[in-house]
C-alpha cells in the first residue's frame, strides 16, 4: 500500500500475483461502498486467449466472498461487474483492445447508472 498527496493505491511488480487485505486499508472512513466512485489502473497485458477473461481487479465482501466490483479483461472488451442495491450489474465496453504487451491506464468513473473508461486519456467510452 502506497499513499501520496491523500491518494492511496496498490504498486505491483513481478509475476502476476493475487493480493489480499482489508477493504478498511481503501475506505477510510467509509462503512458502505460508495454509490459514486472512480479508480485508475496502470497495466501491461502481453495477451488474453481467444476465449479467456481475467480478473484485472476485483472486490469482495470479506463475510460471504460476493463480488462487490470487478474488473475483467477479455479478447477486445472490457467488463465492470458491480453490486448494487437491485443485484449484480454488468457494464461492457466493446472494442476495448489492451492485449498489446504496451503500457495503459484507465480511468473508471461509475455514477449511479452510468459508467465511464478512458482508456490512455484518449475519447472516454460512456454507458
Amino acid at each position: 500500500m502506497v499513499q501520496e498527496r491523500g491518494a492511496r493505491g496498490l504498486r505491483l511488480s513481478g509475476a502476476s500475483q493475487v493480493l489480499s487485505f482489508p477493504a478498511s486499508q481503501l475506505f477510510v472512513n467509509c462503512d458502505f461502498f460508495p454509490a459514486e466512485f472512480s479508480f485508475v489502473v496502470t497495466l501491461k497485458v502481453s495477451d488474453v486467449g481467444a476465449k479467456r477473461s481475467e480478473y484485472i481487479l476485483s472486490l469482495v465482501e470479506q463475510a460471504s466472498d460476493q463480488l462487490l466490483l470487478g474488473l475483467r479483461l477479455a479478447p477486445e472488451k472490457l467488463q465492470l461487474l458491480v453490486l448494487s442495491p437491485t443485484g449484480q450489474r454488468r457494464i461492457t465496453f466493446q472494442d476495448v483492445r489492451l492485449a498489446d504487451g504496451r503500457w495503459h491506464t484507465l480511468a473508471v468513473a461509475v455514477t449511479g447508472h452510468h459508467a465511464t473508461l478512458t482508456v490512455d486519456c484518449g475519447t472516454t467510452l460512456e454507458l
